[in-house]
């Protein structure tokens, strides 16, 4: 069975995925300085409400970028 060569380059989820882990590193992190033991969900629950539309966007247009001629 043949399978595609893995590119996240050319895939804007991946983008997006990397910038929510960095949030989430981050709430983690201060969490951790303050004593708090937030769960998992409430982790990526406070890292999506961080996320903007343009970092979408951004995220979107860079993969379109690798596609101009």
């Amino acid at each position: 069975m043949w399978a595609p060569i893995y590119s996240p380059d050319y895939n804007p989820i991946e983008m997006m995925f990397s910038k929510l882990k960095g949030i989430v590193k981050r709430i983690r992190l201060k969490d951790m300085l303050k004593e708090e033991g937030k769960t998992f969900p409430e982790l990526l629950i406070g890292a999506t409400k961080q996320i903007e539309v343009s970092d979408v966007n951004n995220c979107i247009s860079n993969v379109l970028k690798l596609f101009e001629f």
